[in-house]
């Protein structure tokens, strides 16, 4: 089998080959769709004590980046119980906003200590460039005393429907590689687009920092009641590939007595505020930038960090949430 692409979009497989390396191409795309994952979340928490109640109680909040196409969205959450093994339940339940609707699934177990699996495989909320917020509640029938311990989330993938999805993504049917079928441009392209369209829809979380809503602004982990930015935490740095790429902070913010915060990222020689926002009536704020690898990679001697001061009013601010992604090439 022989090919000229008709325009300059086109992928350009093999000039020369035969039947086995089409179909391996139009398999490998499709392999590729229902086989790759995406780590949204992964982090410790400060395993604060959390007195349960008949009513599910917000715990943690995160975000949950693009996935356009919905695909499957997986929660690990480990924790321990002070209630009775075998009698004394315990439910966590993780919502899904998109600002408009929301998702919901739960999960309920009797053990003393557990990891429980949330998984989230139909969606009535819609997969956008700016994140949707996740929140993980927690509920129990015996006033028992739960600890979170670690989450773990990752996007997964599926099958692809037919057509054009969400993503971008072309799901090129077996059709293509029957005997004697034509091997137009378009098709070519859609093969090697598709893996760029993945790679932006399912995106990993570089940098996480995930801590209880029942923690309070005073004793959080990222904190602070002065006035003047104060450094509160430190992260590695990110290797990416070369080039410019788009980059988005998501935060959670807290506070007390008033106090508006006001935060200051610095990664490589880049620096980027984020003043306070209330989004989703939570206190989310988020932001993007461009950078290139160089710039990530070289910076201040004091390397990455966030620092927080009090912008306005009085009192304590902190930071429950912090999460870095690489959005796009």
């Amino acid at each position: 089998m022989a090919y000229s692409p008709k325009d300059q979009t086109a992928w350009f497989v093999p000039a020369e080959a035969d039947g086995t390396q089409w179909t391996r191409l139009i398999t490998n795309n499709g392999q590729l769709y229902a086989e790759m994952s995406a780590v949204t979340i992964a982090a410790v928490t400060q395993s604060a004590a959390i007195t349960l109640t008949t009513t599910p109680t917000a715990t943690l909040r995160f975000a949950l980046p693009r996935n356009k196409d919905n695909t499957p969205f997986s929660l690990n959450v480990a924790w321990t119980q002070t209630g009775t093994p075998g009698s004394d339940s315990v439910t966590l339940t993780l919502d899904v906003q998109d600002g408009t609707d929301s998702d919901s699934v739960s999960v309920t177990s009797t053990a003393a200590g557990y990891t429980s699996t949330l998984n989230v495989t139909s969606y009535t909320t819609s997969g956008s460039s700016t994140p949707r917020l996740c929140t993980l509640k927690v509920s129990g029938d015996n006033s028992q005393t739960l600890r979170i311990h670690n989450i773990f989330g990752f996007v997964t993938g599926t099958t692809a429907a037919s057509g054009v999805l969400g993503s971008g993504f072309i799901s090129v049917d077996s059709l293509w590689n029957a005997p004697n079928a034509p091997v137009p441009s378009e098709i070519c392209s859609a093969l090697n687009n598709n893996v760029y369209r993945l790679a932006e829809d399912r995106l990993c979380c570089g940098v996480c920092l995930v801590e209880e809503d029942q923690t309070n602004p005073r004793s959080a982990q990222w904190t602070t009641d002065s006035t003047s930015y104060v450094l509160v935490g430190r992260f590695p740095s990110i290797d990416v590939l070369p080039g410019k790429r788009s980059y988005r902070i998501w935060v959670v913010f807290d506070s007390d007595s008033g106090a508006v915060p006001k935060a200051l990222v610095v990664i490589g020689s880049m620096s980027k505020e984020l003043s306070f926002s209330d989004g989703f009536g939570v206190g989310v704020a988020t932001t993007t930038f461009v950078a290139t690898r160089q710039e990530l990679l070289t910076g201040t001697a004091s390397g990455n960090f966030v620092a927080l001061k009090v912008d306005s009013g009085s009192g304590n601010v902190s930071i429950k949430t912090f999460q870095l992604f690489e959005e796009a090439p």
